[in-house]
């Protein structure tokens, strides 16, 4: 049993390592600022909102600290597009940008623009977001965007390890 266990944190160790590698990979290619995965959980019900995982360059506030068990019910009609889109691009999130709970959590934490590509488990149900976001309004592509974020979706979205139903975050 033991040893099962120990295989099992080996296994979630490597697939957290390669899904680090692919947010850097994609925070380079894309020249964003901060690229994280938002993920619903406990998924039996789908209460709160949080990111685990998160890379960003250096000076770029950090996004992982203020959304962290956000109920989905503050940011309903944000969480409704995010389970349900599966590809958004906001060229100027302060404008388009319809919750206005979710549009003053990224405006005020410096994002411009936004990425966004669903994640989903081999039943297509929504398990979180792939979102790179920017600090100036980005003249990316959206049809080059839709590609590398379907790209390094592929890579990840399978490997996702689940929050746990008590997600709690350690100090950083």
């Amino acid at each position: 049993m033991e040893k099962g266990r120990r295989e099992k944190n080996i296994r979630k160790s490597e697939s957290i390592a390669k899904i680090y590698g692919s947010l850097w990979q994609l925070l380079h290619n894309l020249q964003a600022d901060r690229v994280y995965i938002i993920q619903p959980h406990p998924l039996t019900n789908c209460l709160f909102l949080s990111i685990g995982l998160e890379v960003r360059r250096n000076g770029v506030s950090e996004m992982k600290s203020h959304v962290k068990r956000l109920p989905m019910s503050e940011v309903a009609v944000f969480s409704a597009e995010l389970s349900q889109r599966d590809f958004q691009f906001y060229k100027n999130i302060d404008e388009e940008v319809k919750d206005k709970k979710a549009r003053a959590l990224l405006c005020t934490n410096g994002s411009r623009s936004a990425i966004i590509k669903r994640l989903s488990d081999n039943e297509h149900a929504w398990i979180g977001s792939l979102i790179c976001d920017f600090t100036r309004e980005t003249d990316i592509s959206p049809d080059y965007a839709r590609k590398e974020l379907h790209e390094f979706a592929d890579r990840i979205q399978f490997i996702l390890p689940e929050l746990p139903n008590d997600y709690q975050y350690e100090k950083d």
